[in-house]
């Protein structure tokens, strides 16, 4: 009976008081936690990505002509985005991230899983995981969105998450700080396999198809390395999924 009792009080609530849209405050939020006024500013996907990046190539474009795959040389099969990191979606991130709004992942774990739900590549997937925080970045902002988004995900999909398979090694430079053309080399050795004794389960990726999660994809270079450490440890596949693509 609670499961009813707590719905028909949350309705009754929402037309005394209507909840109101986590990025602007006024308008009455829908299921994602925006208003329509706010999903009116997200700019969609392009119509025909790079199936491969998920970065744009343009209508009836060759997939082998992706210049961002050419840069990357990609280790995950393929990728997923919500919408393009340069608008309304991308202000949502960075006021999650460096604005320490988790409040804002709801939102964007919204509009993550809908593009999730139309994508293919959820197909056989086997398991969940983010891409790892640095300790700095988690005692900065409170919190790693990355990880909010890979949880809600995971029970999204119905698939165990696997938050403790990967680490990163030191404290490697932002690559937000760093020019595109610094940050693929700047990634390698930054990212590595946890030791069986912190997580015993690491060495059960042999085999996994894996869905590795982030919040923006723009060179492409941690996740790319984190699918190289989780290849190069008998992984079968691993895709990505990311709210926004720059």
């Amino acid at each position: 009976m609670d499961g009813p009792i707590l719905r028909w009080t949350s309705a009754a609530l929402d037309l005394v008081a209507p909840r109101r849209c986590l990025a602007c405050g006024e308008g009455r939020q829908d299921r994602s936690g925006l208003c329509a006024a706010c999903l009116r500013h997200l700019r969609p996907q392009p119509k025909e990505p790079c199936r491969r990046c998920a970065g744009p190539l343009g209508p009836g474009a060759d997939p082998r002509a992706c210049t961002a795959c050419a840069a990357l040389r990609p280790k995950f099969e393929s990728a997923v985005a919500a919408g393009p990191y340069a608008g309304f979606l991308g202000e949502l991130v960075r006021r999650a991230k460096y604005g320490r709004d988790p409040a804002l992942a709801g939102p964007l774990l919204e509009l993550l899983a809908a593009a999730v739900r139309e994508w293919p590549g959820t197909a056989g997937l086997t398991a969940v995981l983010p891409v790892p925080p640095t300790l700095s970045r988690v005692r900065e902002r409170g919190f790693h969105l990355a990880d909010v988004l890979a949880e809600r995900l995971a029970d999204e999909l119905r698939l165990p998450l696997r938050d403790a398979w990967l680490v990163r090694i030191g404290e490697p430079v932002p690559q937000a700080a760093l020019p595109r053309t610094l940050r693929l080399a700047a990634a390698r050795g930054t990212v590595g396999l946890s030791k069986p004794r912190f997580a015993p389960w690491a060495r059960g990726v042999a085999g996994e198809r894996v869905l590795v999660v982030d919040d923006v994809l723009t060179t492409g270079a941690t996740v790319n390395e984190c699918a190289r450490i989780l290849v190069a440890a008998g992984a079968a596949s691993v895709r990505v999924a990311c709210c926004a693509r720059a």
